[in-house]
């Protein structure tokens, strides 16, 4: 089985990955702070309650995704390096790599 990374494009998703996972996070945020103002007393009853918890719940989920793209952005990163390790030490560097 052969295997290659061209690792220009490849690299490009993962800073873009990395950037955008920091961006939404700085979103959620302050999301989270706007519905959380709103727990002081702008909305009151049950189904606010019920909004809260709700929104609570999905925050935490997309934590856990948040989290899931930045391991895979950080694992994207650490094969890139590997494949530029492998190029250096076959005395040059090529963007597209085949082993």
């Amino acid at each position: 089985m052969k295997m290659h990374m061209n690792v220009e494009p490849v690299s490009e998703v993962q800073v873009k990955m990395t950037e955008d996972q920091r961006d939404i996070e700085e979103i959620m945020t302050a999301l989270t702070a706007a519905v959380r103002g709103l727990e002081e007393g702008a909305w009151v009853g049950y189904s606010a309650c019920q909004f809260f918890y709700e929104y609570e719940m999905a925050n935490r989920l997309m934590n856990l995704h948040l989290e899931t793209m930045k391991e895979l952005a950080d694992r994207m990163k650490k094969e890139i390096d590997e494949w530029q390790g492998v190029a250096s030490n076959m005395g040059e560097y090529s963007p597209r790599l085949w082993v």
